[in-house]
């Protein structure tokens, strides 16, 4: 994938609506509310590389999929698929701030049926890979986090909090969005604990129907709005 050099320099985005004026339900808001986004390519300044994302794909175990332009979510047509996606909030400074509000979001390319998705916190970090279905051990994959060395189980088992972070959203070609609303908490120890952030994985509730998927864009889209988006809103401390 390409890397961008990044700037010396990074502006802070301080808004005074906070995550209330992102896809879902109004966020935190008020004068004291600092407001990051993190788009790949976008925010917080343009050629931000902080993102990684890689769907992994049951029918293809060992391919990796981080250079493609789409997350996939759900089963196709039996098949499951699942996506591990982590951003870098070192730009969050300082490390001991209180998150009031954490959305994430994705954008539709296409979809068939419908179904529900939610974040789990990994516990093991993965390599984004540059492959688009091939092999060669080149990041993660289904039956690997790096190409080489095995999940726990295969699809990431075992190697997530299994207590979910983000809310139960449906997803479908209903809408063009879709947002996770995700733990506070949760977000705190990784800006607090950069080590610790190992990132989510996403996983749809039903991977026993089929088709019933949904295709987001990737953080390689080349449209960069449409590009998987984080938004957290916090408070010095």
């Amino acid at each position: 994938m390409k890397k961008f050099l990044l700037p010396l320099i990074l502006p802070v985005l301080i808004f005074a609506a906070s995550c209330s004026d992102q896809p879902g339900d109004p966020g935190a808001a008020g004068p004291d509310i600092i407001t990051m986004v993190f788009q790949q390519g976008l925010y917080p300044y343009t050629g931000w590389a902080g993102t990684a994302d890689v769907t992994l794909v049951e029918a293809s175990p060992g391919s990796n999929y981080g250079g493609w332009d789409y997350n996939l979510f759900g089963t196709h047509p039996t098949n499951t698929y699942r996506v591990a996606i982590r951003f870098d909030l070192n730009a969050i400074v300082p490390s001991n701030v209180n998150v009031s509000c954490a959305k994430l979001t994705f954008y539709l390319d296409s979809s068939s049926g419908s179904n529900q998705i939610k974040a789990y916190a990994l516990t093991q970090s993965f390599i984004e890979g540059t492959q688009t279905g091939g092999g060669g051990g080149t990041g993660a994959d289904w039956e690997t986090y790096n190409g080489a060395s095995y999940w726990t189980d295969d699809g990431a088992e075992g190697d997530y909090n299994t207590t979910a972070i983000s809310d139960t959203v449906d997803i479908s070609s209903s809408s063009d969005t879709v947002t996770l609303t995700l733990d506070n908490d949760t977000v705190e120890n990784w800006i607090a604990n950069p080590g610790q952030n190992y990132g989510m994985i996403i996983i749809a509730t039903d991977e026993s129907a089929t088709l019933n998927w949904v295709m987001y864009y990737s953080r390689d889209y080349s449209n960069v709005y449409k590009r998987p988006k984080l938004v957290v809103s916090y408070s010095l401390p």
